[in-house]
């Protein structure tokens, strides 16, 4: 489990010995260091440090050097300066710049100790409340009213807690990455970031380097260090999604980065640790996986754990209070004073299919506030147009697995929607499809409509 860190830098190695045994009686880990360029480099391995104790005067890289540079990359960590008395004047000069304090030696360790540690605490309750502020915003979307979905949570916490690998299942679109993030806000590296990734977004070429890094001039293009995904995960979480499409020959290297807990950037024979959760997810089924598309070694040491999310159109009661989330969500976007969903239009979406799952129905909640001309409620007819609409924008995974309608067979669908929204009163139906009633018969005779 992650600890507390500070990051000590002196160009003493005894005082940074003397302080790592000071603070390690305080609960803290001390990573030292003795230059900085080192610390920079180090601040990289561990974004989990959350105070930096640094000397003034060093060689090279002195303490306010490191300071800007710190300040420069918007890094929230309070960095605390050491100095001697002939030097106080910098130091003040540092605080000015950014430090949060300085230290005179010969130290008071008391003191030391206790701004220190106040120093982490304020980190850590300032993580915490990042964390719980993702969980409000990003983590809403996991509803949990069917029984399937509840099923899927409660293992999903339970595993949260271990190391254990996590494999999650599921269709596009049903919401595999928020899961991976509820766990990742439930497990001991939420304090962590969490770095997501599509492995089949990005070119084979180029996955490798994204994953792994690169040193400067590991190939053509590389015109700088590259520190990897892997790396910025560290003490966090790494999303590897559709890992299905991970290319053959990179498999036995993400494997052995996984066994082994350590990474090899392209272009050097130099091995760095990492410490990071791991969470992979597909949208193929599980077998086709195993059998296809992963290495039997690979695909053992990633699925400890299998989760599988439910399609929408499994667990239909999550429909409407995913629905009234999005509606909350867009109607503050564009401003609009919607508020709740007819019974008609809650009807119409929960006896929709849904093949694009959570994320068709929230594109469809967006295109109805869109078009939208005022009013409290969702109406089914917003619904309608919404529906309309959203097979307009559809991505070609859902039409793979629709196919491609035509317009009769999206007017037959329209007229069975209405037909069921207005609890099969015809001329109600007509209404709202904007027919006539001898019309709509006509219709429903020619599509061989039975109410």
């Amino acid at each position: 489990m992650p600890s507390d860190r500070i990051l000590i830098v002196d160009d003493d190695p005894q005082m940074v010995k003397t302080l790592s045994e000071v603070f390690e009686k305080e609960g803290l880990m001390a990573i030292g260091t003795t230059s900085g360029e080192e610390a920079l480099e180090k601040l990289q391995q561990e974004p989990s440090v959350q105070a930096i104790l640094a000397d003034l005067v060093m060689p090279g890289m002195d303490g306010m050097a490191l300071l800007e540079k710190i300040k420069d990359r918007n890094r929230g960590i309070p960095v605390f300066i050491m100095t001697g008395y002939g030097t106080i004047e910098s130091a003040v000069e540092a605080v000015k710049k950014g430090a949060e304090d300085y230290f005179l030696k010969p130290f008071e360790e008391e003191l030391l100790r206790k701004k220190i540690r106040k120093a982490v605490d304020v980190q850590k309750l300032k993580r915490e409340v990042e964390t719980l502020r993702a969980l409000v915003t990003g983590g809403q979307e996991m509803v949990a009213s069917s029984e399937k979905m509840r099923k899927v949570l409660e293992r999903a916490g339970t595993a949260a807690v271990s190391d254990a690998p996590i494999l999650i299942l599921g269709e596009t679109g049903s919401g595999k990455e928020v899961l991976a993030r509820y766990i990742h806000y439930r497990s001991p590296y939420s304090q962590g970031p969490f770095v997501g990734v599509n492995c089949a977004a990005i070119p084979r070429e180029l996955l490798e380097s994204e994953l792994f890094g690169h040193k400067k001039g590991a190939f053509t293009g590389a015109i700088r260090d590259a520190q990897g995904l892997f790396l910025a995960s560290s003490h966090g979480t790494l999303f590897l999604d559709e890992i299905g499409d991970m290319p053959k020959e990179l498999q036995p290297k993400l494997l052995r980065t996984l066994e082994e807990g350590r990474v090899r950037p392209l272009g050097t024979h130099k091995e760095v640790d990492f410490q990071a959760r791991v969470i992979t997810a597909t949208h193929r089924p599980l077998e086709e996986l195993k059998t296809q598309y992963l290495r039997p070694d690979l695909f053992y040491r990633i699925s400890t754990v299998v989760l599988e999310i439910p399609p929408l159109r499994e667990r239909k009661e999550d429909v409407p209070p995913l629905a009234a989330y999005f509606l909350q969500k867009f109607s503050k976007k564009y401003n609009r004073d919607t508020k709740e969903f007819s019974t008609e239009a809650l009807t119409l979406l929960s006896n929709h299919s849904f093949p694009g799952n959570v994320r068709e129905l929230e594109r469809l909640i967006e295109n109805v506030l869109i078009f939208k001309k005022g009013g409290e409620r969702v109406e089914a007819a917003d619904v309608l147009k919404g529906l309309g609409g959203e097979r307009d924008k559809e991505t070609s995974t859902t039409k793979e697995k629709m196919g491609v309608m035509s317009l009769k067979e999206l007017e037959k669908q329209a007229i069975e929607q209405a037909l069921l929204a207005c609890n099969h009163n015809k001329a109600k139906a007509a209404h709202l499809l904007g027919l006539s009633r001898d019309r709509l018969y006509r219709k429903m005779k020619a599509y061989e409509i039975v109410p």
